[in-house]
């Protein structure tokens, strides 16, 4: 089974360099459905969300 992911043009080397490999016939890259989805590669698939950081992270980096 495969994981399709909505990499952007710009960003497909980087999809690439990270385990990404591209289905031709469906015109998308994908990783492979038997191993989890990288980590640097979660930011493209279908609905993820990028987790905001909590209010102790923020206070312990700094942050306002």
């Amino acid at each position: 089974m495969k994981t399709y992911l909505n990499v952007p043009y710009a960003e497909k080397d980087f999809a690439k360099r990270n385990g990404a490999k591209w289905d031709s016939a469906a015109k998308k890259w994908y990783v492979s459905g038997s191993e989890p989805v990288p980590y640097m590669l979660r930011r493209f698939m279908v609905g993820y969300q990028i987790p905001r950081p909590n209010a102790q992270y923020q206070f312990m980096r700094g942050m306002p």
